[in-house]
């Protein structure tokens, strides 16, 4: 799996093609709600597509696209389950791309926190368990419990028989796979390196007093991070340590599991040697960004050094 490129099945919705299809899908999950049951033979699953490099991903243009095309699909898993079902935790925006993943839940948000709606919530629940966050799981059920009981319902039955499992299993088989490709990564090009002692015990990593060997590779970047870094221990099933200079003052460091689970989280001033634990809960969406970072610049690493 390549995570710095992906080639997209780009929508080519035709303006009016896609809204007609779109109302046609909410007609019948109305109907559904109502207890008329849809005709499968009467559902059109044609989706326009071709298939493209991936065009320029910063686009509010693709932004909207990705979500109306997700949608979509949700839709369409919802109108005729038995042949359609997987769309939800199996579709391309979700499944293989960490960084395309973190902008559908992000503009699933923005267009819930604009216009809240029942068909937004029940979308954002496989988003939001690939990323890990069950709390904004029980935050959608609890409302769909309480808004629309025919998409609780259908969520309820479909976490239980299909998502969680699913998205799990889809999960430790990637990041092995990511962990993998780090570990040649860091192989063809990284250095020896130390997690300073205040820094390994503030983690939980060494007892106090000790820094942390590690192997390391480190990027330095234009953006709002000035250098990224990707650490690991010397035994096999070591955990990550990932740092983000974000200004000469400060950075930012994760303990992460192999698993891709943070497990603390703090900052650090270079300057004065001070280090200040951050909740992991609050740390979870820049965590994540940091994340999404190394997992989409991994296949560069490897073409650049020569896999």
């Amino acid at each position: 799996m390549k995570y710095n490129r992906f080639s997209l099945f780009i929508a080519l919705f035709a303006v009016l093609a896609i809204s007609a299809q779109a109302d046609q899908f909410d007609d019948m999950i109305d109907g559904l709600r109502k207890g008329t049951p849809v005709d499968p033979a009467k559902v059109d699953i044609k989706l326009l597509k071709t298939q493209n490099e991936a065009p320029d991903s910063t686009t509010s243009v693709f932004h909207e696209a990705v979500v109306n095309l997700y949608l979509h699909e949700v839709k369409l898993s919802i109108v005729d389950p038995a042949q359609e079902g997987g769309w939800p935790y199996r579709s391309f925006l979700i499944e293989d791309n960490v960084a395309l993943r973190k902008q559908l839940l992000d503009g699933l948000t923005k267009r819930f926190a604009a216009k809240p709606d029942a068909l937004l919530y029940y979308a954002m629940v496989c988003p939001a368990l690939y990323d890990r966050n069950e709390e904004l799981v029980t935050t959608i059920e609890a409302y769909l419990k309480q808004n629309d009981p025919f998409l609780y319902k259908t969520e309820q039955d479909c976490i239980t028989k299909n998502w969680r499992h699913a998205i799990a299993a889809t999960l430790k088989h990637q990041q092995a796979e990511f962990c993998g490709d780090m570990l040649k990564a860091i192989a063809l090009d990284g250095k020896e390196s130390k997690v300073p002692a205040q820094i390994a015990t503030a983690l939980g990593l060494t007892d106090s007093g000790k820094a942390w060997p590690d192997h390391q590779v480190a990027l330095k970047s234009g953006g709002a991070v000035l250098v990224h870094s990707f650490a690991i221990g010397p035994g096999e099933d070591d955990d990550i340590v990932l740092s983000a200079v974000t200004a000469p003052d400060t950075v930012q460091v994760y303990r992460v599991h192999r698993d891709g689970t943070p497990a603390s989280a703090l900052t650090y001033n270079p300057k004065t040697s001070e280090v200040k634990p951050r909740d992991i809960a609050a740390a979870k969406a820049d965590f994540a960004t940091e994340w999404a970072y190394w997992n989409d610049i991994v296949g560069d690493l490897l073409t650049e050094k020569g896999k």
